[in-house]
């Protein structure tokens, strides 16, 4: 019999099971306060060579779109001290740093499209400028992240139980959702749907995030084509999609917190099946659990 995924307060990630190896680069920004936090713990695809406070910003707004390579239409990858020094596409009379400043002044189409920049985040960009583009140490391989530092543990202390078949959605938290689905002919599959944790290591059936209790949590999965799909985690921390996804997708987290961005394409939407309890599950570079930025 088909066993139910359950997440309490934890989202988890899955989407449809594609063909395909998982590649995971996650970078992590921090926003409290109104500005761009430090970012820490970004992975191959995360900003690198750039000062705390450019970095910030660059995994926050920019490495979704102007990821390596670049996704929903964006010209040019984004993510290092030499591509925002590089001549801008279309003036190559000013730099890509420069001309980033000014989309995000920009009042009619602001950079990036959804709620455009703060000062704050202007601000570092501008100082990095003036100060003639000063290398940093905070991206790529910059401080370990401390969602990841700590062990195993089931923070909410619930476990999914054998015999709880709520709904689909909430069942077996922190297992591959579609790799399970596949295997029985009455079960749905999903385009995407997962586990957020609060922690980086949490074992197979504790119960994640649950939205009931940590109401401004989404994970926002954004096609190729830019097409953002907002999902909510359910009781048991559980979130799916079970509508079209153009692929490759990109995917981020987001609460009041922050952001903690997948900036790497991926054409697997099982992503428990990467995110395990334990790093490079599956083969791939994830570091460990979804996690909630904190």
């Amino acid at each position: 019999m088909l066993k139910r995924l359950h997440l309490g307060l934890g989202l988890t990630v899955v989407a449809a099971a594609l063909s395909g190896a998982c590649t995971v680069n996650v970078g992590i920004t921090g926003m409290g306060g109104g500005g761009g936090g430090q970012s820490s713990g970004t992975g191959n695809n995360g900003a690198s060579g750039l000062p705390c406070d450019v970095a910030a910003v660059i995994n926050a707004k920019c490495a979704s779109c102007h990821s390596n390579p670049p996704t929903a239409g964006a010209p040019t990858a984004l993510l290092s001290a030499a591509d925002l020094q590089a001549p801008a596409k279309t003036n190559p009379s000013v730099t890509m740093a420069q001309q980033s400043v000014t989309r995000m002044k920009a009042a009619v189409a602001p950079m990036p499209p959804q709620g455009g920049s703060t000062d704050a985040e202007i601000a570092a960009f501008q100082t990095w400028i003036d100060a003639g583009y000063p290398t940093g140490d905070c991206g790529g391989t910059g401080m370990p992240d401390p969602a990841f530092s700590g062990p195993s543990v089931c923070t909410s202390n619930r476990l999914w139980a054998t015999n709880n078949y709520d709904s689909h959605e909430q069942m077996q938290p922190g297992l591959a959702c579609n790799s399970c689905h596949n295997k029985s002919g009455d079960a749905p599959i999903y385009s995407a749907a997962g586990t957020v944790y609060p922690t980086g290591h949490e074992p197979n059936l504790c119960y994640g995030i649950s939205g009931s209790v940590m109401t401004d949590v989404i994970v926002r999965i954004t096609d190729k084509n830019g097409v953002n799909h907002d999902l909510k985690p359910g009781p048991t921390g559980n979130f799916t999609y079970k509508g079209s996804l153009a692929l490759p997708y990109t995917a981020m987290v987001i609460s009041s917190k922050g952001q903690r961005i997948m900036s790497s394409p991926q054409t697997n939407g099982d992503c428990n099946l990467c995110h395990t309890d334990a790093a490079g599950g599956n083969g791939s570079t994830a570091a460990g659990r979804i996690v909630i930025p904190f």
